[in-house]
């Protein structure tokens, strides 16, 4: 299954739409105007909370470690950027060993879980719209893993 995550340019809130091929929506994604760890909500096509992405609140400038957390507000997952390669994501604590990696140049990443790809993303445009591409069954988590990787991004560029 492949699915568009387009962000909205022109919100004072950060939100986004996961689109299925159809152009559907099929979940949607909504920030906080003022939070220090820029938590986002990630919820299903009927309003259902499905995640809880934030960054972490205390300053690391080393490895950055963003949180994922489940709809009863449990951390599922902890996103950590590799500070020796630029280009690898590790998803800790979470039921499969999940590795990010790919090509900052090409704007493209490959999601390996348990040693095999399992799905894809591309960024699209400067807006950071994102394709990802997964079985439909990983759709939901690997789609809080691009809102994660986005929000870690953006707070590492803004040096906060």
């Amino acid at each position: 299954m492949k699915v568009k995550i387009s962000y909205r340019f022109w919100s004072l809130v950060s939100k986004a739409d996961i689109n299925n091929e159809a152009g559907e929506t099929i979940m949607s994604m909504k920030g906080k105007l003022f939070s220090p760890t820029r938590k986002k909500r990630i919820y299903d096509k009927d309003g259902n909370l499905l995640y809880i992405v934030r960054n972490r609140f205390w300053f690391n400038w080393i490895i950055h470690k963003t949180y994922i957390y489940d709809s009863n507000k449990k951390k599922i997952a902890t996103l950590c950027d590799n500070a020796s390669l630029k280009n690898e994501y590790i998803v800790k604590g979470y039921q499969d060993e999940i590795k990010i990696n790919g090509n900052f140049a090409s704007s493209h990443f490959d999601i390996i879980a348990n040693d095999e790809k399992r799905g894809s993303i591309n960024r699209l445009d400067l807006r950071s719209d994102v394709s990802l591409e997964a079985d439909e069954q990983y759709i939901p988590f690997f789609s809080a893993l691009v809102v994660a990787i986005n929000t870690m991004t953006n707070r590492k560029e803004n040096n906060t």
